[in-house]
C-alpha cells in the first residue's frame, strides 16, 4: 500500500471528445459496489494492472475486470476463495496474480490466485513456500515467467512448475536499502530498481543523499546499468511499456537543476532530454521536485502519458517533442497501459472533503 499511496498523481479535467487534451471518458459509474469487508470504507481505487486491452482494477476491499465495453465484478469470487483483503495485483501480459489475506493484519499474505480473464487457479502454495521471515514486495511477470521480490531476495516462478526458485543476487543488493526492489519488464529481460543511501556523499555534504541504482537481468546474469542511465537521482519518474524503460530525472543543487531523460531496452540506451525539455520546469521549486519524484508514466500504445501530483501532465510521442496538457484536478493513485492507445487511471475525487472512487479512461 505504501508504494501506491506515494505514487499519488493528478489526472486531467475530463474534456469532450477529440480535443487537444485527448479523449477522457469517465467510467466511475461502472465501479461495482460489492466489497470484501462492509466495515472497511475505502473511497478510492488503488490497483490497475493491464494485459493490453483490459484491466483488473480495485482497492484492498474490491476487485473488478474492466473491458472495453463492460465491467465484471470479481469481488464475489474473492469472497468465495476466503479473501479478507487484497494486497497486490500483478500481470504478465496474459493473466493476473491476485495476492491477499484470509485474515487481516497478517505479517505476510497467505492467498494467491491466478486469473486468466475467465478462470481462477489457486497458487497460494507459491507464497507459502517462501521463507516466513521475508516480506513480499513487488511481483511482475512476462510470458508465464514471474518474479517475486522480497525484502531479502528475488524468486523466479514459471507457471509450468510447482515451486519458485531463489535467484542469486549481486552483493550490491545485500547492502542496506531504503526502498523495495522494483521490477520492470523490458525487451531483453528485466530491470531491477532500488534506492540506497550513499554514506560517503551524505557525510561530505552534511545531508542524507539517496541514490537510485538500476540492474539489468537477462534471466541468468545481472549487470549494473546505473551509469548508462546517467546516474539518476532519487528525483525521478519511471515507466515501462514492456519494451523500453523511460527514466526522467534531475540533479538538484542550490544553484541549478539539470534534467535528463533516458530510455533503454536493457542493452541499448538513448538520450531523449531535448524532446522532453518543453515539459520540464526550469526552476528549483517544490513542484519541480514533485513532478519528478511522484509522477506516474504510462504507455498508451503510441505515446507516454506523464501525470504528476503538482497539477502537471504531459504527453510524449517518441518521434516528437513532449507537450504539456491542461491543468489537472482529479487525484489518481495508479494507472495501466493499453495496447490500443487507451490508458485506465484509478483514484478518487474530492468534492468539498467528500471522497469518491474514480475510474477514468484516456486516449490521446
Amino acid at each position: 500500500m505504501k508504494r501506491f499511496l506515494v505514487l499519488i498523481l493528478i489526472a486531467c479535467i475530463l474534456f469532450p471528445h477529440n480535443t487537444k487534451a485527448g479523449n477522457w471518458i469517465d467510467r466511475s459509474a461502472e465501479i461495482p459496489e460489492t466489497v470484501l469487508d462492509s466495515y472497511m470504507d475505502l473511497p478510492y481505487l488503488s490497483f490497475v494492472q493491464s494485459r493490453g486491452n483490459d484491466w483488473l482494477a480495485g482497492n484492498p476491499n474490491r476487485l473488478f475486470h474492466v473491458l472495453p465495453d463492460k465491467t465484471i465484478d470479481l469481488t464475489p469470487d474473492l469472497i468465495e476463495f476466503g479473501f479478507s483483503n487484497i494486497r497486490r495485483v500483478s500481470t504478465d501480459g496474459s493473466g493476473w496474480i491476485v495476492l491477499g489475506d484470509a485474515r487481516v493484519w497478517q505479517s505476510r499474505p497467505d492467498l494467491a490466485f491466478h486469473y486468466d480473464g475467465m478462470y481462477w487457479k489457486n497458487i497460494s502454495h507459491i507464497v507459502r513456500s517462501l521463507p516466513r521471515d521475508e516480506w513480499i514486495g513487488d511481483i511482475a511477470g512476462k510470458q508465464d515467467m514471474w518474479y517475486i521480490a522480497t525484502d531479502k531476495n528475488i524468486y523466479g516462478w514459471h507457471t509450468a512448475f510447482d515451486e519458485p526458485v531463489k535467484i542469486k543476487l549481486p552483493e550490491s543488493f545485500l547492502e542496506p536499502r531504503v526502498s523495495e526492489l522494483r521490477l520492470h519488464s523490458v525487451l531483453h529481460g528485466w530491470i531491477i530498481e532500488f534506492e540506497q543511501r550513499n554514506d560517503p556523499k551524505s557525510l561530505a555534504l552534511g545531508r542524507i543523499v539517496i541514490e537510485k541504482r538500476f540492474f539489468f537481468f537477462d534471466g541468468q546474469n545481472f549487470n549494473e546499468i546505473t551509469s548508462a542511465l546517467g546516474n539518476p537521482s532519487s528525483y525521478a519518474a519511471i515507466g515501462t511499456n514492456g519494451h523500453d524503460l523511460l527514466v526522467i530525472s534531475a540533479s538538484i543543487t542550490p544553484k541549478q537543476i539539470v534534467y535528463q531523460a533516458k530510455t533503454t531496452d536493457g542493452k541499448n540506451f538513448s538520450d531523449n532530454g531535448k524532446k522532453l525539455a518543453p515539459i520540464l520546469p526550469p526552476d528549483i521549486l517544490p513542484a519541480s521536485q514533485l513532478f519528478l519524484n511522484q509522477s506516474k508514466i504510462i504507455w498508451t500504445g503510441s505515446a507516454w502519458l506523464i501525470v504528476s501530483p503538482s497539477n502537471q501532465s504531459a504527453i510524449w510521442q517518441p518521434a516528437t517533442d513532449a507537450k504539456l496538457l491542461p491543468p489537472t484536478i482529479d487525484t489518481f493513485i495508479n494507472a495501466g497501459y493499453g495496447k490500443n492507445g487507451v490508458v485506465l487511471l484509478a483514484g478518487y475525487k474530492n468534492n468539498q472533503g467528500v471522497l469518491s472512487p474514480r475510474l477514468v479512461q484516456f486516449q490521446p
